[in-house]
């Protein structure tokens, strides 16, 4: 019985490490985040879709880069990189943080901008 309680409490305070340290993660990226609430329209469009970035930006995410408006790279979620003639060819650099590994480009085939 002892071990099972034993078991219980580590399996409960590990879960709890990992919240914590997963909360963390974003706030790195704070900074970000208001750059793009601050330097993009409200309904603007990001690529890639990926888990949090809706919620973090405010701002609609989808799959398809060609009908989005942003380009949000991450390089350490790199889940979707565009190559870099597709980003060449259909995306400007509009920020590129010094301090993340965060770089935002605007859209210049997208005829919604």
């Amino acid at each position: 019985m002892t071990i099972l309680i034993v078991c219980i409490v580590i399996f409960t305070l590990g879960e709890f490490a990992k919240a914590s340290i997963a909360s963390k993660q974003h706030i790195k990226y704070l900074d970000d985040f208001e750059w793009v609430k601050s330097n993009t329209p409200k309904d603007s469009i990001f690529y890639p879709f990926v888990h949090g970035l809706v919620y973090n930006l405010d701002r609609y995410v989808i799959n398809d880069y060609s009908s989005t408006d942003y380009y949000f790279e991450q390089y350490s979620h790199k889940l979707e990189p565009l190559s870099l003639n597709v980003i060449e060819e259909n995306f400007d650099l509009v920020d590129d943080s010094l301090y993340t590994d965060v770089k935002v480009y605007k859209s210049i085939n997208n005829k919604n901008i």
